[in-house]
């Protein structure tokens, strides 16, 4: 076997077992036990968010997200059930002016990775 046909064979192995690492590997497969939030800031008044509620393996979080821009898809974590989400004025969550808060339901089950959660309509906190 030529020194060429050695590194292909070696990197196409590579490839496979990463493959099948990557797959097997993950906190929740899409849709199946639960969603990542992409938080829509409608009242344009939250620099971050803390998210409180359940993740897909039923323990309780709480998680703050910077909301930099309109839309915010917050990534790496997966809620089911009803959350409450508190947005802030200030960064990092530590602001003691609570812009708005609100509660959202997060679907266990369903077909795509994203819940929209958007503070319209929710009533606002403090902003003094």
């Amino acid at each position: 076997m030529s020194v060429n046909r050695r590194i292909a064979s070696g990197i196409t192995a590579s490839a496979l077992v990463f493959a099948g690492l990557a797959v097997s590997a993950g906190p929740a497969f899409a849709g199946s036990g639960g969603q990542q939030i992409d938080f829509v800031d409608s009242l344009g008044v939250a620099n971050t968010i803390r998210v409180n509620g359940y993740n897909q393996s039923g323990s309780y979080v709480s998680r703050c997200f910077a909301t930099p821009v309109h839309e915010n898809k917050e990534y790496g974590y997966w809620w089911a059930g009803t959350v409450n989400v508190i947005a802030y004025s200030g960064n990092d969550c530590q602001s003691t002016t609570v812009t708005a808060e609100g509660d959202a339901y997060v679907p266990t089950v369903q077909s795509g990775d994203w819940t929209v959660v958007s503070d319209a309509g929710w009533p606002l906190g403090n902003q003094g």
